[in-house]
């Protein structure tokens, strides 16, 4: 018989049996997901953006996800929801480790190099709280958010401080707490990402067959496996490089043309940006990864397949680090690697501040005197980060400000959705 692995059950500590205040965590764990997707600025009735985070994905019976080991499937009535996944990637990331980069990433962000660097997680380090000038200090002027976000940003942060020394105390409520307020932000941050978009997007039907139509060997494995047409939830996006962005913005901006000029500069843009390669890649999944083996995907794979291996037991298996399997790892209705990736953003970015010796790339409170940083070990960790060289890792633009509104959007549907047993 196909062995069926149930991600619930497994050692991944999921499905604790553990309780506080006589509410199992289970129960906590739905509630907390039915008001994420209530609070989520996600189009939509509330019904319907609950069920995208909630709603089980069937794995199809021949697909064989490259995150679980071969010969394991998931049976057409088995599979997860994206909030069990994320609550799995949570997990994994609470334990300290030291992050995979490389040379260009250390060079960028005054890293001494993955040996020599500080283990960290998502238990690992104090969060920093932040006033207008802190803020202006990690993201720049021109993107502090307002006062009300700020607010909220520091009551996530202190909830997140107290639990975080309950857990270390050796309390295990405050790691099962810790775990759901994490669990909290990455799915917000999943809407913020990807969730908000209509969950049955012909726009994402049809870059997926486009995509794999411009690989032809990558499309016949991927028929081969019954993954011919966009897995069902998983959504597809197409990226460009950050000179598109700019002509777009300038071509709907500008005053001396009209509305047709502008249509048709617009298309003509798009032309120039439509092949698959260097102007216009992928993106998929819940966090939106480019499958590709030089993208931001790549040390996720490398800190996966480490993981896999402390886990030899949950099922967790290596992928290999080629375009086909990358590709399949993070489309696949699972989202285990996608949502793990996710997850190790947020470790990537602590990385770079504990580890740096760049003073702009931490929290000012890392600065004694205006010219020494603390030890590694005594750093706060800045949830706020500013990406370029010389700062900050820096994934996600919600935490960037990056259009200087969405990180508003999204610490107003954190304030929002976090239970209230999660601040005791």
């Amino acid at each position: 018989m196909t062995k069926t692995i149930n991600i619930l059950n497994r050692t991944l500590c999921l499905a604790s049996a553990f309780t506080f205040a006589g509410i199992s965590q289970n129960s906590l764990a739905q509630s907390l997901a039915v008001k994420v997707a209530r609070s989520a600025d996600a189009a939509g009735a509330p019904s319907e953006s609950e069920q995208k985070l909630l709603r089980v994905r069937p794995m199809n019976t021949r697909t064989i996800d490259p995150t679980f080991v071969s010969g394991s499937r998931f049976e057409q009535e088995t599979g997860v929801s994206h909030f069990t996944a994320i609550r799995q990637a949570v997990d994994l990331g609470l334990k300290s480790r030291k992050i995979f980069t490389n040379e260009i990433i250390d060079r960028a962000y005054g890293l001494p190099g993955r040996d020599r660097s500080l283990p960290v997680g998502l238990l690992s380090h104090s969060m920093c709280t932040y006033d207008s000038t802190s803020a202006a200090y990690v993201l720049g002027a021109d993107y502090v958010p307002d006062a009300t976000t700020l607010t909220r940003i520091n009551n996530f942060v202190n909830i997140y401080n107290k639990q975080r020394a309950a857990a270390l105390a050796g309390k295990e409520e405050g790691k099962e707490k810790l775990s759901l307020i994490w669990s909290t932000l990455f799915s917000c941050l999943a809407y913020a990402e990807s969730l908000a978009d209509p969950d049955e997007s012909s726009e994402s039907d049809a870059l997926y067959l486009d995509f794999l139509n411009s690989n032809a060997a990558m499309k016949a494995d991927f028929v081969a496996r019954g993954m011919g047409t966009r897995p069902k939830g998983v959504l597809m996006h197409a990226d460009h490089p950050g000179e598109y962005y700019i002509r777009k913005r300038a071509i709907r901006n500008d005053p001396n043309l009209t509305p047709a000029q502008k249509e048709e500069a617009l298309r003509k843009l798009d032309e120039e940006y439509a092949e698959w390669g260097p102007n216009k890649w992928m993106v998929a999944g819940i966090f939106q990864f480019a499958p590709d083996v030089s993208s931001n995907a790549a040390p996720c794979v490398h800190q996966w397949n480490e993981t896999a291996a402390e886990y030899n037991r949950s099922g967790m298996g290596q992928i290999n680090l080629n375009k086909t399997e990358l590709t399949r790892a993070l489309v696949s209705p699972l989202q285990a690697f996608n949502t793990y990736c996710g997850a190790q953003k947020m470790s990537q970015g602590f990385n770079s501040q504990a580890n740096t010796v760049n003073l702009t790339g931490v929290h000012p409170a890392n600065i004694i005197g205006g010219q020494n940083l603390k030890a590694p070990q005594d750093r706060c960790m800045s949830l706020l980060m500013r990406g370029g060289t010389g700062r900050m890792y820096a994934h996600f633009g919600p935490l960037r400000n990056s259009t200087q509104r969405n990180t508003a959007i999204l610490f107003n549907c954190v304030e929002r959705a976090t239970l209230p047993e999660l601040k005791n």
